[in-house]
């Protein structure tokens, strides 16, 4: 598995180039602050199928790890997965508690509950980290809030985004971060 994440993570630092404003941070691999614009909507979380508020019940005032995502993808989306599966053994001990992970589908209406937890099972999610579900409207103003909004799903950029809800600025994370560099903006964060 190390050895095809390698090969992944070397065809999307190809890529990076293509997305001309995130050149600089996703070659670097630095953490970035910027303005967010969230907006509360509403979600099916893909495990409990149960409608929940994003901001008030997913988030709460945990701190956050999120990312866009589609089970279709087969560069972006499985790196990071496997990225955030790998942190979430680092922070095994805050998760569900204190940090919580967010995968949103970019693709509602083909994503479904089934798909998205045959996903969250490939990618070994482990309590505290939610795939959900919105409206593809409110996801696509979310995704703008987030600036990391692409006219095509297939272009989404490849950046993880770290906060609170109440947060004006969020952490981002372009490119492929390593799980330490993802635990140690989530544990500095806690602190």
């Amino acid at each position: 598995m190390s050895r095809l994440l390698d090969r992944r993570a070397a065809l999307f630092g190809a890529m990076a180039g293509a997305f001309v404003p995130l050149r600089a941070a996703a070659a670097s691999n630095e953490a970035i602050r910027a303005p967010v614009r969230l907006i509360e909507m509403m979600v099916t979380d893909a495990r409990s199928r149960k409608p929940m508020r994003l901001l008030r019940d997913v988030m709460g005032n945990r701190l956050v790890a999120l990312n866009f995502m589609f089970i279709g993808c087969s560069t972006i989306c499985p790196i990071q997965s496997q990225l955030l599966a790998q942190t979430q053994r680092l922070v095994a001990r805050r998760m569900g508690r204190e940090i919580v992970f967010i995968s949103i589908t970019l693709s509602p209406l083909s994503d479904t509950p089934d798909k998205l937890v045959r996903f969250a099972d490939a990618h070994d999610a482990g309590p505290g980290w939610h795939f959900v579900s919105g409206d593809f409207g409110s996801t696509s103003r979310l995704r703008q809030g987030f600036e990391a909004y692409a006219p095509r799903q297939e272009d989404h950029p490849p950046v993880l985004f770290i906060g609170r809800a109440g947060d004006a600025k969020w952490t981002r994370l372009y490119g492929m971060p390593r799980p330490a560099q993802i635990a140690r903006e989530l544990n500095a964060r806690i602190a």
